[in-house]
């Protein structure tokens, strides 16, 4: 099983929910305050122990919406 299927009608509206909620979830740490991002980054390097090493990076002056 590939799971490559065709998309049935009744699928749509919970992609379109669940791509909206995970769209939403993205867009409110994107401009979140540093205790934020050092929350984020500290989760991650508890799922990816190879993350110990790197330090956030802070966002190029481009990147950011303020």
């Amino acid at each position: 099983m590939s799971g490559c299927g065709k998309v049935r009608a009744w699928q749509v509206p919970l992609r379109l929910i669940t791509g909206a909620f995970i769209l939403h979830s993205g867009m409110e740490k994107w401009d979140g305050p540093d205790e934020q991002a050092q929350g984020v980054h500290g989760m991650a390097r508890q799922s990816f122990p190879f993350l110990e090493k790197h330090r956030r990076a802070p966002l190029p002056q481009a990147a950011r919406r303020r």
